[in-house]
């Protein structure tokens, strides 16, 4: 049986507010968002131990359906990443083995 796998590119960026992120995000290069890539969306981290939310890291994040194409866009995202968008960014290429839908657990 040959195993299958989840791939995940994503890139994660200090922020100091969610509108931050926002403007970040669509500053984006366009070639980063190719369907093939299946970029799926963003998200913050935010940090409320001191009372008042703050936000910490801004995210964005893509699912590549092969590992051709997640292999890709970390190349594009190689290319550029010296560009002053990527400043203190850090990149995360993860690759999960797919398990079954149904996994027994136990009986009761």
């Amino acid at each position: 049986m040959e195993v299958e796998y989840f791939y995940s590119i994503t890139i994660i960026r200090k922020m100091g507010s969610m509108g931050d992120g926002h403007m970040w995000n669509d500053m984006l290069p366009d070639e980063l968002f190719l369907s093939r890539y299946n970029y799926d969306g963003w998200e913050v981290h935010v940090d409320s131990s001191k009372g008042k939310p703050k936000v910490q890291t801004y995210e964005v994040f893509w699912y590549p359906e092969t590992y051709e194409h997640a292999r890709e866009l970390f190349d594009v995202i190689h290319g550029i990443k010296d560009h002053i968008l990527f400043v203190g960014c850090d990149f995360r290429f993860t690759v999960t083995p797919r398990y079954p839908q149904t996994v027994e657990v136990g009986v009761m």
